[in-house]
């Protein structure tokens, strides 16, 4: 029953009532008044910090982004390591099948491959039984079945240098480690690539950090400095990736050496 904006003993409204474009640093506190700081005296409008709605949906951006790249990443593992084990130990047919689906994948844009399904597949669907796909899931897809199908022939072409040695080499978990020497550089290019691709998401609506971008621009019009945050937040992410891929190689090649 309260009123949600009221004058203070000074007859001052609340920082939250007021216009935030006539709001400066020496009336905020915390971060928002050093984000206020920063734009009056370096001149740079970075409104994530003292935007509360930039800042928020700035964070769900890069949250999304993060559960995007990360399904993705596990996806694209799981589908190039089921694809190369079927094709050294499937039938001739079988293996004929995966190896050409696999090249498929890698041959055709992500991009394309969203639209075809969010699009097309998801257009009959949602006309013909009024199945809504989702925008999130089709990302994911197309990212991981793009990548996957990289890392198919990465593994392929590891495990025919082991085949040259070892006529009886089959692929499995506990072999995999003896492939990470030949099959690590192809297998971090295509996550690493993965982690960049994730901006395509936004052709589909998926509301990751570029969408959040591009629309905080919209609203404020700060394109150099939200566009070069954007440059720094994709490398970071891309360094933080490519750091927990070395951490797993690390645990592949310990556990090889202790097989040993």
């Amino acid at each position: 029953g309260r009123f949600v904006c009221e004058r203070d003993e000074q007859g001052q409204w609340p920082i939250e009532c007021r216009n935030k474009a006539f709001i400066t640093s020496e009336q905020a506190s915390g971060v928002k008044g050093f984000g206020l700081w920063i734009k009056e005296t370096l001149g740079l409008p970075l409104s994530i910090i003292y935007d509360p709605f930039d800042s928020q949906r700035y964070l769900f951006g890069t949250l999304w982004t993060l559960a995007l790249s990360a399904l993705s990443i596990l996806s694209a593992l799981g589908l190039g390591y089921w694809g190369a084990k079927c094709i050294l130990s499937g039938s001739a047919i079988s293996a004929g099948a995966v190896r050409f689906v696999a090249n498929f994948a890698r041959m055709t844009p992500p991009l394309l491959q969203m639209y075809l399904v969010f699009f097309g597949i998801g257009g009959l669907l949602h006309t013909t039984f009024n199945i809504m796909l989702s925008p999130f899931l089709v990302a994911v897809w197309a990212l991981s079945f793009y990548h996957g199908g990289m890392i198919v022939f990465t593994l392929l072409e590891s495990a025919a240098l082991k085949l040259q040695a070892n006529p009886g080499f089959q692929l499995t978990f506990t072999t995999l480690p003896s492939l990470m020497e030949h099959s690590t550089i192809g297998i971090r290019t295509a996550i690493n690539n993965l982690t960049k691709a994730t901006t395509i998401a936004s052709a589909i609506a998926v509301p990751e950090l570029l969408t959040a971008t591009i629309a905080i621009i919209a609203d404020q019009g700060n394109v150099d400095i939200m566009m070069n945050l954007l440059l720094v937040v994709f490398y970071l992410l891309s360094a933080f990736w490519m750091t927990s891929l070395f951490w797993v190689e690390r645990k592949f090649l310990c556990a090889r050496q202790e097989t040993h």
